[in-house]
C-alpha cells in the first residue's frame, strides 16, 4: 500500500463525512436560506474531496482531466444553482426579525422604522 493509496482513501473518507454532514444539515435546518447553504458548501467540498481522491486513484492524466473538468463545472453550478433557488423564493427573508413587528417599538422603546438621530 503506497502513500497516494492512503492519501486518496483519506480523501474518500473525507469527502463522505462531508455528504453526511450536509444530509443531516439538509435535514435539521429550519428554512429555506439555511439548507440552501448546507446543500452547497459541504457538498460541493466533499465532491471535491472525492474527484481528488479518484483522480490519484486513476493515475492517468487524460481520465483526470475529465474529474477536473467536472469539478470545475460543479463549482460553477452549484452556486449559481443556489443563488437562482434562493432568489426565486417567495415570502421569506434571509434575515427574518420574528422578534419585532414592523412599526411596534422595541424593548428599549425605539421605533425601528425610524431611522435614530
Amino acid at each position: 500500500m503506497s502513500i497516494l493509496d492512503v492519501v486518496s482513501a483519506f480523501l474518500f473518507l473525507v469527502g463522505a463525512a462531508f455528504t453526511l454532514i450536509s444530509a443531516i444539515g439538509l435535514h435539521r435546518m429550519p428554512d429555506t436560506f439555511r439548507r440552501l447553504h448546507v446543500a452547497t458548501k459541504p457538498a460541493t467540498f466533499s465532491i471535491a474531496c472525492t474527484f481528488v481522491a479518484a483522480a490519484i486513484q486513476l493515475g492517468d492524466r487524460a481520465e483526470a482531466s475529465i474529474l477536473v473538468v467536472a469539478l470545475v463545472l460543479q463549482f460553477i453550478t452549484a452556486p449559481v444553482a443556489a443563488h437562482l433557488l434562493g432568489y426565486s423564493v417567495e415570502g421569506e427573508s434571509p434575515t427574518p426579525r420574528s422578534d419585532v413587528s414592523e412599526g411596534e417599538p422595541d424593548q428599549s422603546g425605539n421605533d425601528p422604522t425610524t431611522p435614530s438621530s
